[in-house]
């Protein structure tokens, strides 16, 4: 947290919570099978929700929104990206949903923290060194199809 503003700072225990509540309902919900062997949800996948919002860097996140947006992310990388089935797809996005809308209820503007598309990458800003890139948020699928 060194850098960041009260803000963001003040979001910890928050993402935390957040992170925390839908990982209990993803390991109740999604349950591994023959065909979903690797639905087998542990802490683990809370670590990783955590350790890539802690690549945030006080200058590209530096809002509530910012941080909220950056563990939407995470925890559709961590977690939805896992997900096999348009059913459980739909499943997860409503128990992510019902998460943003409990604990970053606080945030004034709604529409923003929820606009689409929401991803982060460290390889999108260009004329960075390769050991300095800063992990940004691409909200606009034309600048993101310009760099890949």
């Amino acid at each position: 947290s060194v850098g960041f503003n009260a803000e963001v700072k003040g979001m910890c225990d928050t993402i935390v919570d957040a992170t925390v509540d839908l990982y209990l309902q993803v390991a109740k919900s999604f349950l591994p099978t023959a065909v979903k062997f690797h639905y087998n949800f542990n802490l683990r996948e809370t670590a990783n929700i955590v350790q890539g919002i802690s690549r945030a860097t006080p200058n590209k996140v530096n809002t509530a929104i910012g941080i909220a947006r950056l563990w939407y992310h995470e925890c559709e990388r961590v977690i939805g990206d896992r997900l096999t089935t348009e059913d459980d797809q739909q499943r997860f996005k409503q128990m992510i949903t019902d998460c943003n809308k409990k604990y970053f209820m606080d945030i004034k503007d709604q529409e923003k923290l929820n606009e689409r598309p929401n991803f982060w990458t460290s390889f999108a800003v260009p004329g960075v060194d390769d050991s300095d890139r800063p992990y940004a948020n691409i909200n606009d699928m034309d600048d993101l199809t310009k760099i890949v």
